[in-house]
């Protein structure tokens, strides 16, 4: 969460975005960079994929109580990834809109949700040690 956070102030999405735009100009693959964006997309939800089951697997015995956080975490993690990316497809799904609410704001609230209510769950039934 801590990693969100200096995310979140300063903007490094945008960062990765810019460098990857100027190495792809000066590499001269620019406009193969539809492809390259996909597949990037497609490796980062493989890896939070299989991050998750490893990790789930690793703590299957706190699994019940983690079970939302670790999915909240997965969820930011992949969805701000996938984002700085700047994939078209993806940039133009996100900013669409569903039931009066934009779709950017449904996916990463998805992500704060399931975070917040594992906290939650956790303050209303502390572990006893």
């Amino acid at each position: 969460m801590a990693f969100l956070c200096i995310n979140k102030q300063l903007d490094l999405q945008s960062l990765l975005t810019d460098v990857g735009r100027l190495l792809a100009e000066r590499q001269g693959w620019y406009g193969e960079r539809r492809t390259v964006q996909l597949w990037f997309v497609i490796a980062v939800a493989a890896a939070g994929i299989l991050t998750f089951v490893i990790t789930a697997r690793k703590i299957r015995s706190v699994l019940r109580e983690g079970i939302l956080l670790l999915l909240g975490l997965s969820w930011l993690l992949i969805f701000i990834i996938v984002r700085a990316v700047s994939f078209h497809h993806v940039g133009v799904f996100i900013q669409s809109w569903f039931l009066g609410i934009r779709v950017n704001w449904i996916l990463e609230l998805t992500g704060i949700a399931l975070i917040a209510l594992s906290a939650a769950r956790s303050a209303r039934h502390p572990r006893l040690n």
